[in-house]
């Protein structure tokens, strides 16, 4: 195995001394910590700037490569350096909980977490999990449940660095810290919910530092956090009162030769000394690459509170309170300040459904680009594994939206798509006919002989190593018999299109610039399907041109870039569950007729002006009855802000 796959495999991002400093720096220096773990130490980086800067005791370290584990081992010969798997930790087995844990948990994904040297699947870790929370002598038992609770139920799509979460959180004893390294996912995904719940409820989140840039792991896919939080008894959450955390987005632009926060100047200060004054003191600022602010701990998860005393991990004694305010991200919070919940309104209240385009399983076979068509046959490009020219009937494609190649325009009509899906129905080759199933024989058609010879070739071909089309996973459940064996559908047959797979809107899941709205001009002789690279949204005829225009709003862009995840090249992806948590102003009959008349003009316009953002803007802050032209104003500052961190153009 190349040694990258190796790495992406057992997660393996090392912290590096940069990023070790810059978390030891948060550290608070008025305890002491005379027992320090890491669980997932790596090459040591975390545990070697903490030992400089703490001088511990006892240091303890678990590496699951033992090659590694040995070059950790090397740096610190005073250090308890164990070769396993954290979740079966011998070395971990403490009589008592640690003064301060510090990790970067490896950032593995479910489907790869299996591996020769590894724990297994993701249920065997969770098993592991759970014997070693049995096992903690020094976790009263209240605490036990709850976090054998979390442990339980967390999703199983859930990447690493979930049970990483509990399993640290569980090393320490009441006022111990932890302080750990985590992709930013952990703020918005789903499955990191119950993580998020733990916090509040077993934690003060002291400080949490970003890194804006995506710059401090140059091989990982997603930007980092560091978090710093004190260990306390459990407690019911006061969604009005948690705890402060100070906050800092730190940009490539503080980064030197030697440090991360190394061009900060701060009160004739500079680098390492500004910025640990800025931490010492809470002070809120916004420098060049540098900028704070003190915020709730329980607006660092707007969507924390959806629902969740109808979640299994839910734990509370007595129902959370959250009061009349409804949980806007915090930067979205600072502008607007506290809205009540009835003032608000998510894409549901509109009838809106949100879900994802299609996903064919094959897209080199089930995709074809197309050159020409005239009198009802298409001719296509060749494909690098088949021979000849592709020509068929048109009967057998459909236009599809597979890309947005022009990130300007909001409309798609057919003309505009050289791209089709192959959606064969009631046809089969002759070489399959009397294999059918003989009832559905006489409603079948014979394809045609260039349609058949495509098939045939891509039968033969390998993918993905020495697999066919039809043997892919995805693609392997179109093979359908019957109870006689005869078949009912073949490999080369898509299972029928939705409605979600033929949308008027959609929004690019990936994208360089800014979320926006699309809508997709669908007719019943011409539909287009649109692909699994667009969240796609059904709604009533009645607010399409309504939901059009929002999803082209300044508030929409802003919360978009809020909620969603900036990749490692600075693209944004969005989710269906954050088009789902959305929240938007509500609005009168008047206000909402005024959107579908701007809906309108900008369909028919194909793409936006200043003049019309204004005016959408004008309508969607209208609500909120404070300020909106200035309103508009911050909300546009905050969204050129943030795309300039991730280093997005604003069109």
């Amino acid at each position: 195995m190349k040694q990258c796959e190796y790495q992406k495999k057992m997660g393996q991002f090392f912290s590096g001394p940069m990023v070790a400093d810059l978390l030891v720096s948060l550290i608070p220096k008025d305890s002491v910590y005379k027992r320090v773990v890491d669980p997932m130490c790596g090459i040591g980086d975390l545990l070697f700037a903490a030992k400089r800067e703490f001088s511990p005791q006892e240091i303890i370290g678990v590496e699951i490569d033992k090659h590694i584990a040995m070059r950790c081992l090397s740096r610190m010969n005073d250090a308890t350096i164990e070769s396993t798997d954290a979740f079966t930790s011998h070395a971990l087995a403490m009589t008592e909980g640690c003064d301060l844990v510090i990790a970067n948990p490896p950032y593995v994904r479910y489907q790869i977490t299996a591996s020769e040297e590894g724990s297994g699947n993701s249920e065997e870790v969770r098993k592991n999990l759970l014997q070693i929370l049995r096992d903690m002598p020094y976790l009263v038992d209240r605490e036990r449940g709850f976090l054998q609770k979390i442990a339980q139920t967390y999703s199983g799509f859930a990447d690493l660095a979930v049970p990483s979460w509990i399993l640290c959180a569980s090393l320490l004893k009441h006022d111990g810290i932890l302080a750990i390294v985590v992709p930013e996912t952990w703020m918005s995904r789903e499955y990191a919910r119950p993580i998020q719940y733990m916090l509040l409820k077993c934690f003060d989140v002291l400080y949490l530092a970003r890194d804006v840039s995506a710059g401090w792991f140059a091989d990982a896919q997603v930007r980092t956090c560091l978090v710093v939080a004190r260990r306390h008894a459990m407690r019911d959450i006061s969604f009005d009162k948690s705890s402060e955390t100070f906050l800092a987005d730190i940009a490539a632009t503080a980064r030197g030769d030697s440090g991360l926060v190394d061009l900060i100047e701060y009160n004739g200060k500079k680098g390492k000394n500004a910025f640990d004054e800025i931490v010492r003191r809470r002070i809120e600022v916004e420098i060049q690459g540098l900028r704070t602010v003190k915020i709730q701990a329980a607006h660092l998860f707007p969507n924390l509170f959806k629902n969740i005393e109808s979640q299994p991990w839910f734990a509370e004694e007595k129902p959370i309170v959250c009061g009349e305010t409804a949980m806007l991200p915090h930067e979205m919070h600072g502008i607007v300040g506290n809205v009540k919940v009835e003032r608000l309104c998510t894409l549901g209240n509109f009838g809106v459904r949100c879900w994802q385009g299609l996903r064919s399983g094959a897209n080199d076979f089930f995709y074809l680009k197309r050159k020409k068509t005239t009198r009802g046959w298409t001719l296509f490009e060749n494909k690098d594994w088949s021979s000849g020219e592709l020509k068929f009937s048109s009967r057998y494609v459909i236009p599809l939206l597979h890309k947005r190649t022009n990130e300007k325009l909001l409309v798609v009509t057919t003309p505009k798509l050289t791209e089709c899906v192959l959606v064969i129905k009631n046809a089969v080759r002759n070489s399959d006919y009397n294999l059918l199933k003989p009832e559905l024989r006489s409603s079948e058609r014979i394809i045609e002989p260039e349609l058949s010879r495509y098939i045939d070739e891509a039968e033969i071909v390998s993918v993905k190593g020495t697999r066919k089309f039809y043997q892919l996973s995805a693609v392997a459940p179109n093979i359908k018999k019957d109870k006689q064996g005869y078949y009912t559908s073949f490999w080369y047959m898509l299972p029928p299109l939705a409605e979600r797979h033929m949308p008027q809107l959609c929004v690019q899941r990936i994208s360089g610039s800014c979320a926006q709205g699309i809508l997709v001009r669908q007719s019943k002789r011409k539909p287009i399907v649109v692909d699994a690279n667009f969240i796609t949204l059904t709604c009533p005829q009645a607010n399409l041109y309504k939901i059009f225009a929002l999803l082209n709003s300044t508030w929409f862009k802003v919360y978009m870039e809020l909620i969603g995840t900036v990749m490692g090249g600075g693209a944004l992806k969005c989710e269906t569950i954050n088009l789902t948590n959305v929240l938007f102003p509500s609005f009168t009959k008047e206000q909402l007729a005024k959107l579908e008349s701007l809906g309108r003009k900008l369909a028919k316009a194909g793409k936006t002006s200043e003049a019309l953002q204004r005016k959408i803007d004008a309508v969607v802050f209208a609500p909120l009855e404070c300020r909106p032209k200035g309103l508009t104003r911050d909300f546009l500052s905050l969204l050129e802000r943030k795309l300039k961190e991730r280093g997005a153009l604003n069109d």
